[in-house]
């Protein structure tokens, strides 16, 4: 489901600009043709580490596809995946214990990145928490968060604050709708009545999502998705 979050990844060069630390706010060179991208997908039985590449497109490409959504969004290849369990709202009551199952994602990507170890302070890493995340009292869901990002920043990855979340239960469905056409390649040519619909029955919540036939929409049942011009009104 995480791969959602890479369709926002848009390149336009060949040299890009990829996350940079604060001393270093140039561009600089990734490793070519290659870039990698890590999301945690921390559900509600066990947490995921998402490993995915892409290739750093030339400035030409996709110059001509002017009906297509290659034109403006990147499409990555899953590479690696690890699962620990159980998630890691089950360290409500001890919010430091959650840092055992983030080191051991951790440590998976660091393996699978072995061989680019040099440029892995540019490689962005991301923690996207589910419902199993929504159902603990906030005051305790604030704590685990906390214990996550202060683990985050301690990785050799690319990291900010606002790479961890906890999803809203459309945003999720959302996503899951995104990565499910996006995999079955029903986003290009914009053609709505070609897209597929989501259905996700999941450990702790349920969710689904679709594009809607009628022409008029009630507008708090919408999940506007912008990944082009044209963009998907989800329902």
């Amino acid at each position: 489901m995480l791969l959602y979050i890479f369709l926002h990844l848009f390149v336009t060069t060949s040299s890009v600009r990829v996350p940079h630390t604060a001393e270093n706010a140039t561009a600089v060179e990734a490793p070519n043709p290659w870039f990698y991208v890590m999301v945690i997908d921390a559900g509600s039985s066990g947490s995921r580490m998402k490993v995915f590449q892409y290739r750093l497109p030339s400035p030409v490409i996709n110059s001509s596809a002017t009906d297509s959504i290659d034109r403006y969004i990147v499409f990555p290849e899953l590479i690696g995946s690890f699962k620990t369990s159980p998630g890691i709202s089950y360290s409500a009551l001890a919010p430091s214990s959650v840092v055992k199952s983030l080191l051991a994602l951790v440590e998976y990507a660091k393996g699978r990145l072995a061989a680019v170890r040099p440029f892995w302070k540019y490689f962005p890493i991301y923690l996207r928490a589910t419902a199993g995340m929504r159902d603990v009292v906030p005051a305790r869901r604030d704590a685990l968060m906390h214990e996550c990002i202060r683990y985050l920043k301690e990785t050799p990855f690319y990291f900010r604050e606002d790479y961890a979340q906890v999803l809203s239960g459309e945003e999720e469905a959302a996503f899951g709708w995104l990565s499910l056409n996006a995999d079955n390649r029903t986003l290009a040519g914009y053609d709505q009545d070609a897209s597929l619909g989501w259905l996700d029955m999941g450990g702790a919540s349920f969710q689904i999502a679709f594009v809607p036939t009628r022409s008029h929409y009630v507008l708090e049942n919408l999940f506007p998705l912008a990944l082009s011009p044209k963009g998907f009104p989800l329902s």
